[in-house]
């Protein structure tokens, strides 16, 4: 079963030059507890909730075991529930989401479990250039592209002159899944080479050249409440660490 259902409160109340929206969406249904994580194929309890790594592409700080470690009958329930909001006026928007998924069965030793994991986010973002942010809403609440007042164009006049557009954001991001803690029975993390909590900032500058080309820079630290080890390319441990720096770049043409 999945449902999704979002307004823009804002166009309700008459007012046009904002967006004030607030989503709700909800998603449940039995998988095998035989499926290989990322596979269609059934192997001995392949089934496993999502490897994650950090949000600057680096670290691979969630990595649970499997519910079940040999076959069996018994389904795992997976539920999802998401909450988001945002608010626009003007070059100004805020956004945030809130996600929980959870696990329930039982698994090839019969012992019952009922796992949560969440994640949420907040950013705030400002079109430098001064780009009408609101303009860019669609109807199926989502967000479209954004149209330079000036699209980039290096030489010209002073009147085909533009710089394109510019925007810079930050976001804070958390995410959580204590039930999987080393020791907390199926599906738990290996000490060490895993933690279930993590916290992210996210500074970042946009520059759109035109309406489809956009390139982006961001700098992101991660904190790790639990020290991961760090391994090389041989798999041996060579130090740990409890947080992660990256600066990552991205050029994007759509059309």
């Amino acid at each position: 079963m999945i449902a999704q259902l979002s307004t823009n409160l804002a166009e309700v109340f008459g007012q046009n030059n904002s967006v004030f929206h607030i989503g709700v969406d909800y998603a449940n249904g039995d998988v095998s507890p035989n499926q290989a994580a990322g596979s269609s194929q059934l192997t001995a309890g392949g089934f496993t909730a999502p490897n994650l790594s950090t949000e600057g592409r680096g670290l691979a700080f969630f990595t649970p075991g499997k519910f079940s470690t040999a076959f069996t009958n018994n389904p795992i329930e997976r539920t999802r529930y998401g909450l988001e909001a945002a608010y626009a006026s003007g070059p100004f928007q805020i956004q945030s989401e809130r996600f929980k998924q959870n696990y329930t069965g039982i698994n090839s030793a019969n012992i019952a479990f009922d796992k949560d994991l969440t994640a949420w986010y907040i950013s705030a973002f400002w079109m430098i250039t001064g780009e009408n942010l609101p303009a860019t809403y669609q109807p199926n609440g989502t967000w479209g592209r954004v149209t330079p007042k000036h699209d980039f164009l290096p030489t010209g006049t002073d009147t085909s002159f533009g710089t394109g557009a510019w925007g810079i954001g930050l976001r804070y991001s958390e995410f959580n899944a204590d039930d999987f803690d080393a020791g907390n029975g199926p599906g738990e993390i290996t000490a060490g080479n895993a933690t279930t909590h993590a916290q992210a900032w996210t500074a970042g500058v946009r520059w759109m050249l035109n309406s489809h080309t956009h390139l982006v820079a961001n700098y992101v630290t991660t904190h790790f409440d639990d020290s991961l080890n760090i391994k090389n390319s041989a798999g041996h441990i060579v130090g740990s660490t409890h947080h992660e720096n990256a600066l990552t770049f991205r050029a994007q043409v759509d059309f």
